[in-house]
């Protein structure tokens, strides 16, 4: 065989291997970026999961004490670190509605940009004025 014939077939071979590698990395990053994506998606969920069932037994007790009237809410920046309502991305709010028998059926439903990411549901029982509280 001819020396010529030798590389060209070597450099054919390193094309290949190169074209390979860059799919084949083209691929791991698409992966990444997707796993990053629902990380984020999941880590946003465990915290708005914490910050209804704060914001549920926050207003348990408000019900409780009989401040509590028709709702509540409160608000987040993107690190779920409360802040005013003019810097806040995510919203916390909580609504009350009485059942019977002193049972108050709590709604907290948490909110980023307007559209409902979560919600969880809590009972708090109330006692009727006059009714033993030892």
């Amino acid at each position: 065989m001819s020396n010529k014939f030798r590389s060209t077939g070597f450099y054919v071979e390193l094309i290949l291997n190169v074209f390979f590698f860059v799919l084949l990395c083209a691929v791991a990053m698409n992966a990444f970026g997707a796993a990053r994506q629902r990380q984020r998606a999941s880590e946003e969920q465990a915290r708005a999961s914490a910050a209804a069932l704060s914001a549920i037994e926050s207003a348990k007790g408000d019900w409780a004490a009989g401040v509590f009237e028709s709702g509540a809410r409160w608000y987040y920046d993107e690190t779920f670190t409360p802040c005013g309502e003019e810097g806040a991305f995510y919203e916390v709010e909580v609504t009350g509605r009485p059942g019977e028998g002193g049972l108050v059926h709590l709604r907290a439903a948490v909110r980023r940009g307007g559209e409902e990411i979560y919600t969880a549901q809590g009972a708090q029982y109330r006692a009727e004025e006059g009714a033993y509280e030892g």
